[in-house]
């Protein structure tokens, strides 16, 4: 069986808050309030400032904040 190029990396688990905060061109104080207000997945307990990547990546494409092709080249 053969796979292309995408499936065979795979994605990180966790994104730190200054990637999100790079990424989005955002503060400190909108990301907590994006958490608080927007929906942006919170901290996952015991891993403070490491968020789920995949939750994220889907909060961010379903905004229109990132598309899915830019997140191929992370």
């Amino acid at each position: 069986m053969k796979t292309n190029e995408h499936e065979q990396q795979s994605e990180p688990l966790y994104i730190s808050d200054e990637q999100i905060r790079d990424l989005l061109d955002i503060s400190q104080p909108t990301l907590w309030r994006l958490t608080k207000n927007g929906g942006l997945p919170e901290s996952i307990s015991g891993m403070r400032g490491k968020r789920p990547y995949a939750k994220f990546k889907a909060w961010a494409i379903e905004r229109g904040m990132m598309t899915a092709t830019q997140f191929l080249r992370l």
